[in-house]
């Protein structure tokens, strides 16, 4: 059996450091998992996503990935579960990094949203105004 364990940066500013902690591991089969970490450098604070768009955090982060897929092809639409509601993938707890502009992505997981070909989903999120 390997195990590796591996991390990235994605983000880092004066006020807070973006990363993801990667663990691979193999024996007959592999088995990834990736944990994403957001933290406020003022207060050691992990951030969420109800942290950083409010209390309405779930309609802009879902709104803003229907309008991604609404701009894919059919084809690409196709690797979707026919039920998929959005809204309900998305809580505080869901995975999310910054991104080197300092953009919110968030993470669906493999399976969540899709078949597991498509892997992760990655959704930058264009707040609303």
């Amino acid at each position: 059996m390997g195990i590796t364990i591996d991390y990235e940066t994605k983000y880092i500013s004066r006020s807070c450091v973006s990363f993801v902690v990667s663990q691979y591991e193999t024996k007959f089969d592999a088995y990834n998992t990736d944990m994403y970490y957001n933290i406020d450098l003022e207060s050691g604070n992990l951030i969420t996503l109800k942290d950083w768009f409010g209390t309405n955090y779930r309609e802009i982060v879902s709104s803003s990935i229907e309008d991604t897929i609404a701009g894919w092809s059919e084809e690409e639409r196709s690797i979707l579960w026919d039920d998929l509601n959005v809204i309900d993938l998305i809580s505080e707890n869901t995975n999310f990094y910054f991104n080197e502009s300092g953009q919110v992505v968030v993470v669906i997981e493999k399976y969540e949203a899709a078949v597991g070909a498509a892997g992760d989903l990655e959704f930058p999120i264009q707040p609303r105004q």
